[in-house]
């Protein structure tokens, strides 16, 4: 259980979240010289088991947003008009002078940095990361 709590990049792993075969794998790699020889053939299943019964879900990520631009419903707006904008346009098969391009500022969605801090599963208190 306190496996399924700790972050996989304090261990070495690169994942973002632990899997029930991921932590399988890895206590049967590190049960021997830790000297816990009966968990050698420690299944995913048996790691479910365990989890659930101390109703940890270290797979599973609760979050919420918030909205931190002042100005993101005129901003939405904006953006929405000039979809429809196109969308008529498209529909009445006019030929315009007018190209329109699209971007992404977040392309990938991969962020630099927590904005909060993590809160790992503990029984009976946080149950999800």
């Amino acid at each position: 259980m306190s496996l399924a709590c700790q972050k996989h990049k304090d261990i070495g792993y690169s994942y973002e979240l632990w899997t029930t075969r991921l932590l399988a794998e890895h206590i049967r790699k590190q049960c021997l010289e830790l000297g816990f020889d009966s968990l050698a053939k420690l299944s995913r299943g048996t790691v479910s088991k365990i989890l659930s019964e101390n109703k940890i879900k270290p797979h599973k990520i609760q979050y919420y947003l918030e909205r931190r631009d002042p100005d993101f419903d005129q901003k939405m707006i904006q953006v929405l008009h000039v979809y429809k904008e196109v969308q008529v346009i498209s529909e009445r098969g006019e030929d315009s002078l007018s190209d329109y391009i699209s971007f992404d500022e977040k392309p990938g969605i991969k962020a630099i940095e927590n904005t909060a801090p993590d809160l790992p599963p503990s029984p009976g208190k946080y149950t999800t990361v």
